[in-house]
């Protein structure tokens, strides 16, 4: 029964891992309904204009400044013009004997000008600086460090919703097992009974078959139990009720057996996010000692 037991598990998580169409549907769910994913998301787009903003100061920058004053009382300065001017004229004008230099006003002059406008064009281009050279360098390692951070959370998140279903899958399966083995000692224990009752063997055997059906008894229901927690454990992790019931995938199909023979390790999203990590730093001090800019 055991061997059995481990045999039709195992046959259960290798097959179902090749019959996945309500499976894509539950990741699919799982990474909508997510909330960490939607913060990585929300991180992802603020480096996106972060890099989009480095960008921008390699172009010309325009601003359009203008002031406009208007004044009316206020403090004022006062200029003795004519005070000092007046009695010049004067005798320039006995001197000449004519009539060419007016007396003047003395003046009053506000401190702040009456209806003036100042209007600005300022146009600023980088012609050569490397420190945003690097500051774009930096920011779109950034971005690209930020977006390996979202993937090997989906990639965890994943392998988790799929570990999670395999499991209720094989409590499942479990369960059925459980069910057919009860039913097949209860069998034996209503035989024993019957040839105990017309003597044809001792009491030991109906003893046996009694401890048989309560010992599966109890097994299927530490199955149901196991079933019934890994249901709300896969619920749990596709952010839905834990006692929303699962649909199964059927499985018709025999895995291929080279299915898990890429040795790819280089494209890791660990190993890229050390990568990113160390380019990142290594412009960090090229920022700090700007000597020459290499692209």
């Amino acid at each position: 029964m055991k061997k059995f037991l481990t045999f039709s598990l195992l046959v259960l998580c290798v097959g179902s891992a090749y019959a996945q169409t309500h499976l894509e549907q539950y990741i699919n769910t799982g990474l909508s309904n997510n909330e960490t994913i939607r913060q990585q998301q929300f991180l992802l787009d603020k480096s996106l204009w972060a890099l989009k903003e480095a960008k921008s100061l390699f172009l010309p920058n325009v601003e359009f400044n203008g002031t406009y004053t208007l004044a009316s009382g206020g403090r004022t300065v006062d200029i003795p013009v004519g005070d000092l001017m007046n009695p010049v004229y004067k005798t320039l004008n006995q001197l000449t004997g004519t009539n060419n230099f007016p007396q003047v006003q003395n003046q009053s002059v506000l401190l702040n000008p009456n209806n003036f406008y100042d209007v600005k064009l300022h146009t600023t281009y980088p012609i050569i600086n490397a420190e945003i050279a690097y500051n774009k360098k930096i920011k779109n390692q950034q971005y690209d460090l930020q977006k390996i951070e979202t993937d090997i959370y989906k990639r965890e998140l994943v392998k988790e919703i799929k570990v999670a279903y395999y499991n209720y899958l094989q409590a499942t399966a479990a369960i059925g097992i459980y069910e057919n083995a009860l039913a097949l000692v209860k069998e034996n224990e209503r035989i024993n009974t019957s040839l105990f009752n017309n003597q044809k063997v001792n009491r030991t055997a109906v003893v046996r078959s009694n401890n048989e059906v309560t010992k599966i008894i109890a097994q299927l229901n530490t199955a149901m139990i196991n079933r019934d927690n890994a249901r709300d454990f896969f619920n749990f992790l596709i952010n839905q009720p834990l006692t929303t019931p699962i649909l199964i995938d059927s499985i018709t199909n025999i895995p291929d057996p080279h299915v898990a023979d890429d040795t790819a390790v280089n494209k890791r999203e660990e190993l890229l996010k050390l990568n990113t990590a160390a380019a990142i730093n290594k412009n960090l001090i090229g920022l700090a000692t700007p000597t020459k800019y290499q692209n």
